[in-house]
């Protein structure tokens, strides 16, 4: 069930941020947000629960989410991690970001796809 998972959305972009809540929410899950990795470090330090997704943007000023993702892996050890971007997987490659081609949702992506690929990360 859904309603037991629960996922840390990361996006500086509040009109996806929102919109990503809303669909994560009807579809079942809990979402904690944040609109800055930074303020995504706060709620995963100040949620008591078991954090079982980071679904979070890869651009973002100050900090990208890969290494968003890094930090709060050290601490929360089963979390998984979904990444999102609108910059093709060769940019991102060329820019030196390194993480797996399977861990990526790209913008901009259907509803249906988002909760497919939450689904089908959750189950790995």
């Amino acid at each position: 069930m859904n309603r037991e998972k629960t996922i840390l959305l990361v996006d500086d972009k509040l009109l996806i941020l929102n919109i990503c809540k809303q669909v994560l929410e009807i579809n079942g899950y809990r979402v904690l947000t944040a609109s800055t990795p930074s303020e995504a470090i706060h709620e995963s330090e100040n949620y008591n629960g078991e954090i079982h997704l980071l679904l979070t943007d890869i651009m973002m000023p100050r900090m990208n989410g890969i290494e968003l993702s890094k930090q709060l892996q050290s601490i929360r050890k089963n979390m998984k991690v979904l990444f999102m971007s609108g910059y093709p997987a060769n940019y991102l490659a060329d820019e030196g970001v390194d993480f797996d081609i399977r861990d990526l949702i790209q913008k901009p992506f259907t509803m249906d796809d988002l909760i497919r690929k939450v689904n089908s990360t959750l189950k790995k």
